[in-house]
């Protein structure tokens, strides 16, 4: 980890679970800031297992349940909101 700025948030957002089967704490990030990680590797690399990636949380999350005003900030810092904006309106509605 470096001084990054949406580094040191993610860092502190990250949640944890505790697993009885494996006898651990399991820590992971948020669903937002896997979008953000995903969006700025994305814009650089342009793997397309990443633009899977943030359609598949963004779809399984739903928009109801996404810190949309989080996202959009750090996007906005990173200049990948133009990508995001573009993966969100690529995803179908679920009924």
């Amino acid at each position: 980890m470096d001084n990054d700025p949406h580094d040191l948030s993610r860092f502190e957002r990250r949640r944890s679970f505790p697993s009885e089967q494996l006898g651990i704490n399991a820590v992971i990030p948020t669903a937002e800031d896997v979008i953000v990680m995903k969006l700025r590797w994305l814009a650089v690399a342009n793997r397309g297992k990443d633009r899977d990636d943030i359609r598949d949380v963004i779809a399984v999350q739903g928009d109801e349940i996404l810190d949309w005003d989080y996202k959009h900030h750090w996007t906005n810092e990173h200049k990948t909101r133009e990508l995001l904006d573009e993966i969100r309106a690529s995803i179908p509605p679920i009924d």
